[in-house]
């Protein structure tokens, strides 16, 4: 059944898990020409493929791809193939892409990515919170919400949207280590280590954010939290 769809792509993840990545790219590549049916499914999973390689791209490309055979692009693809242009580094492309976007929730988060790349804060906050309104529990755009506010100096705000990014989406973002930074630079070490930790069970265990928890702690002098944590490092390591 060479034109299953669904083989073709869990045979590309086996050949990457042992290192055949050339293989598993031109097997998708292949695919692209055998469904005729569903070529923006195909080049969508030759994406999917550059993205786990880190080759943003050749991503970018082929989700360009994908809304070019697409007789009626989704709304949801043409999001994330604008994602991936802003991935690319190609910020005028994803702007253009952006402001067209059917969807005002994605319109605004992809054209707020696109101000907060050129350094242009105020403008990314103002269009990642309008985004927000109506996509509330988005880890990732709550994420940027955060850092652009924390680079404009609004910390309170910032806490407040690394927060809502923690509680979405723990694993989406390095938000918890941002916040215990936040909180350990205002000297307020409890919340910090409390922030460091915030993942737990939800979360494989992070030596890094263990470290950044123990360093919180240090500071506040909270001994039972350091010997805690550092015993759950030792636990780790063994």
């Amino acid at each position: 059944s060479p034109a299953a769809l669904s083989y073709r792509s869990k045979l590309a993840q086996r050949l990457r898990a042992v290192g055949q990545v050339p293989e598993a790219e031109a097997l998708l590549l292949d695919g692209t020409e055998l469904h005729e049916n569903a070529a923006d499914a195909a080049w969508g999973e030759v994406a999917r493929h550059y993205a786990i390689t880190e080759d943003y791209s050749s991503m970018a490309a082929a989700y360009e791809h994908a809304v070019e055979v697409s007789k009626e692009p989704t709304p949801e693809l043409q999001f994330v193939t604008a994602d991936a242009l802003l991935l690319a580094g190609r910020l005028d492309d994803a702007l253009a892409l952006g402001e067209a976007l059917p969807l005002a929730m994605h319109r605004d988060l992809i054209v707020g990515r696109v101000h907060y790349e050129r350094r242009e804060m105020k403008e990314a906050l103002e269009r990642i919170e309008a985004s927000l309104r109506l996509w509330p529990e988005n880890a990732g755009a709550r994420y940027y919400a955060a850092l652009a506010a924390e680079r404009l100096g609004d910390f309170d705000r910032a806490i407040e949207n690394y927060r809502y990014s923690i509680r979405s989406g723990a694993d989406a973002t390095d938000a918890r280590y941002r916040l215990a930074m936040l909180y350990e630079a205002e000297g307020r070490y409890e919340l910090s280590v409390a922030a460091a930790t915030s993942a737990e069970g939800r979360v494989e265990p992070d030596r890094e954010a263990t470290m950044i928890a123990i360093r919180a702690a240090s500071k506040g002098g909270l001994q039972a939290h350091v010997k805690s944590l550092l015993k759950s490092l030792r636990g780790k390591d063994a």
